[in-house]
C-alpha cells in the first residue's frame, strides 16, 4: 500500500499557475527582450498572493512578488500589496479601476452622458464597449467632430472606420441618421478640451472622398471571377430544386443582365446570385470584411441595378448572428440558404465537420441561419432533397451526417427557446416536407426541462469524453437490486366482514379535480422515496 501525504496549498499553486500562464494565448502575442515566451503585452510585474504569502511564479523574465504600478501618468509609482483584499482599493487610489465590471459601467455611464451633452444618441455597440473597457484604466470621454461632407458616404462605412481604426463611438440624431460627431475615450482626464477635440478630429479626418469618388475607384470584378461564381455549386443547376413549386434559385446566366427576367422575381434571384460575391474583389471589403454585402448593395445601386437585386445582395448575408434580423424578401433568403447549404455540404464532404472543441468555419452558425430563415419565413421543402441536390458538385457527401447535424441544431433551438415541440417529426425524411408548425396544427404540451436536465447534460458530456479519450476506463456493472430493494405491497382496506376492497395506491389518491394522469409517475417516485428501504424510515425526497 502506497501512502502519499497531502501538501500545503502554497506548495501546489506554483506548478498550477506556471502551467496556466504557459497555456494563456491571445490573438496577437508579443515578445520582449531576449525571452522566448510571448504574451499579449510585455509583462512588468506579477502579483501572486495566497493570504499574506507570495506564491513563487515565474513567466519569461518576471518573478512574482507583491508589487504593481498605478496609472502611468497620474500615479506612476510602485505599490505594495500586503494581501489580496487590498488590491482593488490600492489601485483605485492610484487612479486605476481594477474591477472590469465597474470600469465597463463607468465607460457606459460617461459616454452616454457625453452623447446627451453633444445633442445625439449613442449607437449601441456592446463589442466596442468591451474593447474600450480593456484599453483604458481610467475612462475619460472626449467629444469630437468630422467634416459633414463625409456623410455622403454610406453610414456603415463611417461607423466601421471609426470603430475599427480609432475605437470611436458614433452618434445618431433624432431622425436615426448618423451625425458628424463621435466620442473618443481617453485614458487620462482631459484638461484642454479644445486641444483634444482638434487632435481627435485630425485622426478621424480623411481625404475628401465622397460616395461617387469611392464607388468609381473600385476595380471592376474580373469576368473570370464572376463566371466562376456563376458555375459555383451553390449556383449550379441542381440548386434550382432547392425549394418546391418552382421557387428555387435559377441558374446564373453570366455577367450581362438578362433583359427578359430583369423585372421578375426569378430575374432578381438570378441577378442577385451572380453579383452576391462581387464586392469581395474590392479594397473596401478587403479592409473592412464586416462590410461585405453592404458594399455589394451600394455598388449595385451605383451601377444601375434594381433595388430588389441590391437588397438581395445585402440580405443574403442575414442573419449574421443569433439576434440579427431575417431577410425581408425571398430573393435574399433563397440565395442565403443556397450559399450556406453549399458551405455545409462541401465542408462535411471534405471532413471539416465541427467538433465539440472548435467550429472554425462557423458551420453551426450557418446551420442555425438556414433553420431560422426557413421557420421565420414559413418555407416548405424537403431538407433531405436539398442536401442531395447541393451535394451533386462534391464527392463522398455524408448525407446522413449532414441531416443529423441539422436535426441536432433544430432540437437545441426548440429546447433553448422553450417552444412547444410539434407532434409530428419536425425534421422529415425525403418523402415529406419541412415547415414551421402552423397555428392550427396539433402540438404536444410544452416540456419543462426539469431540475435534472443540467445533471443529465453533464453526465452525457462526461460519457462522451470518456469514450473518446479514456480508453483504459472500464464500465462497471450496475446492481439494480440495490436501487430498489423492495416494491410496496398493494394497499388494501377491509370494506366489510369477509370482503376486501383494494384501495387506490397512495400516488393515485387525489382530491376532486386534481390531475392524476400525467402526475402518476412523479407521485409514484415520491412515494417510493418516502418508503426508503421498505422499513418506513426512509427520508422524504426533497
Amino acid at each position: 500500500m502506497v501512502e502519499e501525504k497531502g501538501k500545503r496549498t502554497i506548495e501546489l499553486l506554483p506548478e498550477v499557475l506556471n502551467a496556466a500562464l504557459r497555456r494563456s494565448t491571445s490573438a496577437k502575442s508579443m515578445r520582449w527582450g531576449d525571452v522566448d515566451q510571448a504574451f499579449g503585452r510585455p509583462l512588468h510585474s506579477i502579483i501572486a498572493l495566497l493570504g499574506s504569502e507570495v506564491v513563487p511564479v515565474k513567466f519569461a523574465d518576471v518573478q512574482s512578488g507583491r508589487q504593481t504600478r498605478g496609472h502611468r501618468f497620474l500615479a506612476n509609482a510602485w505599490l505594495t500589496i500586503d494581501k489580496p483584499s487590498d488590491y482593488e482599493a490600492a489601485l483605485d487610489k492610484a487612479h486605476v479601476i481594477a474591477d472590469v465590471a465597474k470600469r465597463r459601467a463607468m465607460v457606459v455611464e460617461r459616454i452616454t452622458a457625453a452623447a446627451v451633452k453633444a445633442g445625439g444618441k449613442l449607437l449601441d455597440d456592446p463589442s466596442l464597449v468591451d474593447q474600450v473597457t480593456n484599453l483604458v484604466e481610467l475612462p475619460s470621454p472626449v467629444v469630437g467632430t468630422f467634416d459633414a461632407r463625409h456623410l455622403d458616404l454610406p453610414a456603415e462605412v463611417l461607423i466601421q472606420e471609426m470603430k475599427s481604426h480609432q475605437r470611436y463611438f458614433s452618434l445618431l440624431g433624432t431622425d436615426g441618421k448618423l451625425l458628424p460627431t463621435f466620442i473618443a475615450v481617453s485614458n487620462t482626464p482631459v484638461k484642454d478640451e479644445a486641444l483634444s477635440v482638434r487632435a481627435t478630429r485630425a485622426r478621424a479626418q480623411g481625404p475628401p472622398v465622397g460616395r461617387p469618388v469611392l464607388l468609381r475607384r473600385r476595380p471592376p470584378p474580373p469576368a473570370g471571377r464572376v463566371a466562376a461564381q456563376a458555375a459555383a455549386p451553390h449556383l449550379d443547376e441542381g440548386v434550382r430544386q432547392l425549394l418546391r413549386e418552382g421557387r428555387a434559385l435559377p441558374r446564373a446566366r453570366g455577367v450581362a443582365r438578362p433583359p427578359d427576367e430583369a423585372r421578375s422575381p426569378a430575374g432578381h434571384r438570378a441577378r442577385g446570385a451572380v453579383l452576391s460575391k462581387a464586392d469581395l474583389e474590392t479594397g473596401m471589403v478587403g479592409e473592412f470584411p464586416e462590410l461585405q454585402g453592404v458594399m455589394g448593395r451600394e455598388y449595385a445601386l451605383h451601377d444601375g441595378e434594381s433595388k430588389e437585386v441590391a437588397l438581395a445582395i445585402f440580405e443574403h448575408y442575414l442573419p449574421r448572428g443569433a439576434t440579427d434580423s431575417l431577410p425581408t424578401q425571398d430573393a435574399g433568403a433563397f440565395i442565403g440558404i443556397a450559399d450556406r447549404l453549399d458551405s455545409l455540404v462541401g465542408l462535411f464532404s471534405a471532413g471539416k465537420k465541427p467538433t465539440g472543441a472548435k467550429d472554425q468555419f462557423g458551420l453551426r452558425r450557418a446551420c442555425l441561419a438556414i433553420i431560422n430563415i426557413t421557420l421565420g419565413r414559413g418555407y416548405r421543402y424537403s431538407l433531405s432533397k436539398a442536401i442531395e441536390e447541393a451535394g451533386k458538385g462534391f464527392k463522398n457527401v455524408p448525407h446522413a451526417e449532414v441531416l443529423e447535424f441539422f436535426r441536432g441544431r433544430l432540437e437545441a433551438l426548440w429546447r433553448e427557446s422553450r417552444r412547444p415541440t410539434p407532434s409530428t417529426p419536425c425534421w422529415p425524411p425525403a418523402s415529406t416536407t419541412w415547415s414551421r408548425p402552423r397555428s392550427g396544427s396539433r402540438r404536444s404540451p410544452p416540456r419543462s426541462p426539469g431540475p435534472t436536465s443540467p445533471l443529465a447534460a453533464t453526465f452525457k458530456r462526461v460519457a462522451n469524453i470518456v469514450c473518446k479519450q479514456a480508453k483504459d476506463v472500464q464500465a462497471g456493472a450496475v446492481d439494480t437490486a440495490r436501487l430498489l430493494k423492495s416494491r410496496p405491497k398493494p394497499h388494501c382496506t377491509r370494506r366489510s366482514k369477509g370482503a376486501k376492497r383494494c384501495a387506490a395506491p397512495p400516488w393515485r389518491r387525489t382530491t376532486t379535480g386534481a390531475r392524476s394522469g400525467d402526475g402518476d409517475a412523479q407521485a409514484r417516485r415520491r412515494h417510493l422515496l418516502r418508503q426508503g428501504d421498505g422499513d418506513g424510515q426512509g427520508q422524504r425526497a426533497s
